[in-house]
């Protein structure tokens, strides 16, 4: 009888929340003494580590059933800790409140697109996960297969599309680490995989599950305690999602009239983050909003979650109480964007070059440092005064308008503590809030990689019936192989994090939403009809995806990419455009193949028939 750490979640969660506050004090102690920035920076990374490090000691198990689906007895309300820290980190809450200072209402898309993909997890598949007694989507979407091409097939689109997201988590995470921390991009990687594989290899998912659980309140309090504190500072209201619109749309209205009237800026160059977006057609709109949606209902680092419940009303359960969680979490995020908003409209707007170093110093330090700058102004990376000057025409008394100003929007929602002239360790502590954020993402994606790689790749094809103790170590091989993999990419060739990311949710929409959706409401199709459909599915995205990012030559943005075009419905087919066809063709080709089989299975049935008589 093996000891369930799961069990014990609220005393866990409590010294986990009184460590993160210990370490807090700590930090800010080592400030005001007067010591070295960078050295509260290095404990706030190494709290973030050895969270995972805690975790997977807390959770260790040498039971295979354990490592591979963690106690099959766990809470709804545990499952649904975990699921809300996995969907959450996978930059929904970090990058989303830029994504509306971007690009307007053409961020709802990502946004109601991350809370379908809850709702269809929930709906569709927790209770088929919940009942299957398989350890791996492949497994599970291959069933009742006899041949191991299905199963292999998967096996490559979850690698294909685990790596490309987990890709994305390194880069992301190597970024925020050295622009927020001061730390270098490889150290922040290279240790972050070890305390990753430290986790995995000695607790499997049950310590990805504890540290998503007991994390998911302490990311709660680091994120949401800025937003909070800027909603009281502002308009008096502590709930943010309701303080943003007095408090700030108002304002940014009458801010927007008054510049007008002054001549800094014109009607149609005036910025709202409820403008209408301009970015996204009609069928991009919705083929984003579908393709996040159907990618974020089929993830298997987040699926795993519903094997540890007993029935699939609990899977269900857990599923809606993650949603509402998600929700509560994701409903902040356009205060976020006010909020800056309203910050640089009464702080830079308006305001002469001359006097940024008297009024606006930390604007220098935005701008000129880190590998991320957050803004720009009039088209520049700036560092002093001079250099402002000369970005917006060699007049000291310029005067700074709109459209000066520029922000990245991946870094928006962690810059709030500078941007709002917060204590400089409140940035510190989202930083390190966004990284344990990321990481609870990226445990999962590993976790589920390896289990496939073992389970439908060795296991299946090389020993089926090897015992326990070889499964496990495989397992635990496997995770080490998959870290070192990712560790060597994102060092070597740097990928862009925004386009592996958009690769990775357009694939998995494409490939693993179809078959998982097949296999679990259309279970008679044959195995010929899902193998051809998976290919047809996967062919398509990929070639797709591969021709309007990099084209014939295979090199990205060279400016010969594919011009997909589809008459009347749009110009452009975006990258989540292609995902969302991916899943059409993939129905398709069921459709066919169900078109053509049924007379077949008729004709047979009327020879027999004849034949009897």
């Amino acid at each position: 009888m093996h000891n369930n750490p799961l069990a014990n979640l609220g005393a866990l969660s409590s010294m986990y929340a009184v460590s993160f506050l210990i370490t807090l004090i700590f930090a800010a102690l080592l400030l005001q003494i007067g010591s070295p920035i960078f050295y509260v920076s290095i404990l706030m990374f190494i709290f973030v580590v050895s969270s995972y490090v805690f975790s997977g000691f807390v959770a260790s198990t040498m039971s295979l059933g354990e490592f591979q689906r963690g106690n099959g007895d766990a809470a709804p309300g545990l499952v649904s800790l975990a699921l809300s820290s996995g969907i959450i980190a996978s930059g929904a809450f970090v990058t989303l409140a830029g994504t509306f200072f971007a690009e307007g209402t053409d961020a709802l898309a990502t946004f109601w697109g991350w809370l379908l993909g809850v709702a269809l997890m929930t709906i569709l598949f927790s209770a088929g996960i919940a009942r299957s007694s398989t350890r791996t989507l492949p497994e599970l979407i291959s069933s009742h297969s006899k041949s191991g091409r299905l199963q292999f097939s998967l096996a490559l689109a979850v690698l294909a599309s685990g790596a490309l997201l987990a890709i994305t988590q390194l880069v992301f995470l190597g970024q925020v680490g050295e622009q927020f921390l001061g730390i270098p991009k490889s150290a922040i990687i290279q240790g972050t995989a070890l305390a990753l594989g430290i986790c995995l290899i000695i607790s499997g998912l049950q310590g990805v599950t504890l540290l998503r659980a007991i994390g998911f309140p302490v990311m709660f309090l680091i994120f949401m305690s800025p937003i909070i504190w800027m909603a009281i500072n502002i308009s008096g209201i502590p709930i943010p999602q309701l303080a943003f619109g007095t408090g700030a749309l108002q304002p940014v209205a009458d801010i927007n009239q008054e510049i007008v009237a002054a001549g800094l800026a014109n009607s149609e160059d005036i910025f709202s983050f409820t403008q209408d977006g301009a970015g996204l057609d009609r069928f991009n709109y919705l083929a984003t909003l579908i393709c996040i949606g159907c990618a974020i209902a089929s993830m298997p680092h987040l699926l795993q979650h519903f094997r540890m419940m007993e029935t699939g009303r609990a899977a269900r359960r857990s599923g809606f109480l993650a949603f509402g969680l998600v929700f509560l979490f994701l409903s902040a995020v356009p205060a976020v964007t006010a909020f800056v908003q309203v910050d640089l409209y009464t702080s830079i707007l308006g305001l002469q070059i001359a006097n940024l170093e008297t009024d606006a110093a930390w604007l220098f330090g935005l701008s000129g440092a880190g590998s991320l700058p957050l803004i720009e102004l009039c088209g520049a990376l700036i560092q002093n005064v001079e250099q402002a000057v000369a970005a917006c025409g060699g007049n000291q008394e310029y005067f700074i308008s709109v459209s000066d100003i520029s922000i990245n929007p991946e870094l928006l929602t962690l810059s709030q503590g500078i941007l709002h002239q917060l204590p400089e360790l409140l940035t510190l502590v989202l930083a390190a809030g966004a990284m344990l954020a990321i990481m609870t993402t990226l445990d999962g994606l590993v976790f589920s990689m390896s289990m496939s790689i073992s389970n439908d790749g060795y296991q299946r094809f090389f020993r089926p019936q090897s015992p326990k103790s070889v499964r496990l170590f495989m397992i635990r091989f496997f995770i080490i192989l998959v870290l070192v993999a990712l560790t060597l990419s994102v060092l070597y060739f740097e990928p862009d994090p925004k386009l592996t990311f958009e690769m990775s949710m357009a694939f998995t929409a494409a490939t693993l939403f179809p078959a998982l959706f097949i296999q679990i409401w259309l279970p008679k199709t044959s195995e010929r009809t899902r193998f051809y459909a998976l290919i047809a599915s996967a062919a398509f995205c990929g070639i797709g995806l591969w021709s309007l990012n990099f084209g014939p030559d295979l090199a990205l943005g060279s400016g010969d990419e594919m011009n997909f075009a589809l008459p009347i419905l749009t110009e452009q087919v975006s990258n989540y455009g292609v995902g969302f066809l991916g899943i059409l063709v993939s129905f398709i080709v069921v459709a066919i193949a169900y078109l053509f089989e049924k007379p077949k299975t008729n004709s047979i049935t009327d020879e027999t028939t004849n034949a009897a008589t």
